[in-house]
């Protein structure tokens, strides 16, 4: 929900429409709207200090790929090849930044082991 919530406030701005604007607005609407952010919250307990480059990294690149698509004019996605690749990067890389949270370091230290036993080869 959270990118969503990202995505259609910028389509308001770039379209001057006030859809979330009336959410917003409407006590029952905004309280779902929170509840479904807020369900971010349950990965929390598996979330890692330790991966919060990555997921800084996955967050800058997601503003960017918003950056560039409001620059355009933040077409539908089947507007251009353009716009369908910024909305479905924006899309991924948001959703990679959750997965960094909760990846494990035992994940990280088997990957760069055999990335290390396979470069000796």
């Amino acid at each position: 929900m959270w990118y969503e919530q990202v995505y259609a406030n910028l389509w308001d701005a770039a379209n001057h429409t006030a859809f979330w604007f009336d959410v917003y607005t409407n006590p029952t609407k905004l309280l779902l709207v929170i509840m479904d952010m807020g369900l971010l919250l349950v990965a929390y307990p598996w979330m890692k200090r330790a991966n919060i480059k990555l997921v800084l990294s996955c967050t800058l690149l997601t503003s960017l790929f918003f950056a560039l698509w409001f620059g355009i004019g933040f077409g539908f996605p089947t507007n251009s090849p353009l716009t369908y690749f910024l909305n479905g990067a924006s899309r991924i890389v948001s959703q990679l930044a959750v997965a960094s949270f909760v990846r494990s370091r035992k994940l990280r230290k088997n990957i760069n082991e055999n990335h290390d036993r396979t470069s000796r080869r």
